[in-house]
């Protein structure tokens, strides 16, 4: 596993999370590219930038629900970090840090090598939704029991 950490975002950082995140393939993921957007997203989530000893490498944030229950808003790795392990240690922080009872998370169904990974890490497809985040693409919904 690559050594890396995670370094809490701030509204100061919208133009770095956009310019992270206009480099995935939107039709297999809902971005934020705008400032009031994603500063919304910011006050709303925990925000993490991944940061390896190259830099920044990716982003990942969960919000957690008044029940506990943790969404996993996002994941993203830059593409020419991808297949390095970083996905997978950069959940392992998150999963052993947020101490939930359930997480849930939104896939899109051709997002093969997501899907891969949230299955290692015990997701089960709970659901599949048409046009979840309003731009006419379908979700699958992944659940995760968490035991202590």
């Amino acid at each position: 596993m690559p050594e890396l950490w995670l370094k809490r975002a701030t509204s100061a950082d919208w133009q770095a999370i956009a310019e992270i995140e206009q480099q995935v393939d939107h039709k297999l993921f809902f971005s934020f590219e705008r400032e009031a957007e994603i500063a919304d997203y910011i006050k709303n989530s925990a925000v993490y930038f991944i940061v390896n000893d190259s830099g920044t490498v990716g982003t990942i944030s969960y919000t957690i629900k008044p029940d506990e229950t943790v969404y996993l808003d996002s994941l993203v790795i830059l593409p020419q970090y991808r297949h390095q392990g970083i996905a997978t240690a950069a959940m392992n922080i998150i999963m052993h840090e947020i101490g939930v009872k359930k997480c849930l998370l939104a896939v899109h169904p051709e997002n093969r090598v997501a899907i891969k990974l949230y299955l290692n890490f015990g997701f089960a497809i709970t659901a599949w939704k048409d046009n979840y985040f309003d731009d006419s693409q379908p979700r699958l919904i992944m659940e995760k029991s968490i035991n202590f």
